[in-house]
């Protein structure tokens, strides 16, 4: 083995050493623009630490950049979908809602469901791109979707999106993309999340990448159960993938 292979797998033992620390420690978020709180059972207009409110709330007060933080728990609603994003922020699940002091996200401890009751879809997307901005969404678990067409849990009809860490189980739609629809001309990158029994009536069990998508990143996911007519994990759709 030459010095330069020697000293590359030395870097990489050294990384896959030190691979598990990421994922150890409690963070405590900092993030850029301002701050908006939300929980299951929030109120008023402040959404603040102290006083957080509901999702559309939240989503009303911010602008680009910003980051909604949702504290552990479930979320209902008699809202279809539950939630429109329609500006380009960060929504983190897992907050701990401590009314002061650091901002400290850990979906593991305080996990946060948004839940439909399989009778509502769950979080549309619809940012124009002229718009520019990244929509974020991360620590989340969505659960009992229920898309009347498309995308049961995340329907992403425009935006650069991406979905990063979150358990998707037992959603389903009326044609296409049981768990995530997506027709943006945007980048979309779907990284790191777990698709479980969710189901779909024509393509994309879990995951639809229709004509209307550009550029979907789909990579290190995992996917168990599930029905479709075709493609019972994902359905590409003369569309530009890549798994």
């Amino acid at each position: 083995m030459n010095k330069h292979c020697r000293f590359f797998l030395s870097i990489m033992i050294l990384f896959l050493g030190l691979f598990p620390l990421f994922f150890t420690s409690v963070p405590a978020v900092k993030a850029q623009g301002n701050r908006w709180f939300v929980s299951p059972a929030g109120l008023g207009t402040d959404c603040l630490q102290s006083s957080p409110c509901d999702a559309g709330q939240a989503m009303t007060n911010a602008v680009t950049g910003d980051t909604i933080y949702f504290m552990g728990g479930t979320y209902t609603s008699t809202n279809d979908p539950y939630l429109v994003i329609n500006k380009a922020v960060s929504l983190l699940g897992g907050w701990d809602g401590v009314a002061t002091g650091d901002v400290v996200v850990n979906p593991s401890t305080y996990p946060t469901t948004i839940n439909g009751e399989d009778s509502r879809a769950l979080f549309m997307v619809n940012v124009a791109s002229e718009m520019g901005g990244l929509i974020s969404i991360t620590g989340f678990t969505f659960q009992n979707g229920m898309g009347v067409t498309s995308g049961g849990a995340i329907n992403i009809l425009d935006g650069e999106v991406d979905i990063v860490d979150n358990f998707f189980i037992d959603n389903t739609a009326g044609s296409y993309g049981g768990a995530i629809s997506i027709e943006s001309n945007d980048e979309v990158r779907i990284l790191g999340n777990s698709f479980s029994k969710n189901e779909v009536t024509y393509g994309g069990g879990s995951i639809y990448a229709g004509p209307g998508s550009i550029s979907t990143l789909i990579e290190g996911n995992e996917f168990s159960e599930g029905n479709a007519s075709y493609g019972t994990a994902i359905h590409s759709d003369r569309c530009n993938l890549t798994i």
